[in-house]
């Protein structure tokens, strides 16, 4: 269920980061643009079989965009902490589906 992941994952990100709720209020508005933006990306490459590089440069400059904004709400650390966090959150999510699959194998 994308929702009750995308809820995890504000969750995860609000704790990891340590926003305070006025942050958090400031700061979501602006993650929210930035998924959209960045699953744009995705979607567009996905469509496209050629140029792959063009679109992970597009990628990079909207993350780079992005860090400059996050910096002006949470501060220049942990607006670059954010990717990493980010990372973080699709690595336990991935480890948890796989682990639901292996379970249901068995």
């Amino acid at each position: 269920n994308f929702e009750a992941i995308e809820s995890e994952k504000i969750a995860y990100i609000t704790q990891e980061l340590k926003l305070t709720p006025k942050e958090a209020q400031r700061f979501f508005p602006l993650y929210n643009r930035y998924n959209e933006e960045i699953w744009e990306i995705k979607r567009a490459k996905k469509r496209q079989n050629q140029d792959i590089i063009s679109f992970d440069a597009k990628e990079v400059e909207t993350k780079k965009k992005y860090r400059e904004e996050f910096a002006k709400v949470i501060g220049s650390t942990r607006a670059s902490q954010f990717f990493q966090v980010v990372e973080d959150f699709n690595d336990i999510l991935r480890n948890t589906l796989q682990n639901r699959q292996n379970n249901r194998r068995r």
